[in-house]
């Protein structure tokens, strides 16, 4: 079995949220050879995210001996770029004690029943995940856009001739 590779990010940087010094060590073994340098942050009550950093994946300690970051900071990630964001839990049984934050991540990872490469190839899932979706929002942004500034009477149907799309012209001239 050979070691999974992280894909390229194209950010050199991926952000660890948490107080424990030793999770980031543990985090570099198992992302040895990858395409990014981990940067350790502590979030305080008062403290926002730093947004100077360039980076594509910020994991998110969770874990039940650590203090818990405040996860209303998450909304304060940068949204012109795919982040993954991945909760760090020791077990099953933190992650149902907090299955409230659950929404708020794109994955989660039980750090005490990783076997070799495992990590490594969550998170290169968790990064394709966060690409894939951010295009997916990209393309209906200019698909958006695109549509609403056509002049013309623009309209989509399915195959029973339902509308299932229209533009603001089109909106505007039949009163939807």
């Amino acid at each position: 079995m050979h070691a999974y590779q992280i894909p390229p990010t194209n950010v050199p940087i991926a952000l660890l949220v948490s107080t424990d010094p030793l999770l980031e060590k543990e985090i570099s073994v198992q992302c040895a050879g990858s395409s990014f340098q981990l940067q350790r942050i502590e979030l305080k009550k008062n403290s926002e995210l730093q947004s100077k950093y360039n980076y594509g994946v910020v994991f998110i300690d969770l874990r039940q001996c650590a203090e818990s970051p405040p996860l209303s900071r998450l909304s304060q990630l940068p949204n012109d770029r795919p982040i993954a964001r991945i909760g760090l839990f020791n077990n099953y049984q933190e992650l149902q004690a907090r299955s409230e934050m659950l929404d708020q991540l794109d994955q989660y990872l039980l750090l005490d029943k990783m076997q070799p490469g495992e990590f490594a190839f969550n998170v290169a899932q968790s990064i394709k995940r966060a690409q894939r979706n951010f295009k997916i929002i990209w393309d209906q942004c200019l698909l958006d856009t695109l549509l609403n500034n056509i002049p013309d009477y623009v309209y989509i149907k399915d195959l029973r001739s339902r509308l299932i799309r229209v533009n603001k012209f089109y909106c505007e001239k039949f009163g939807f």
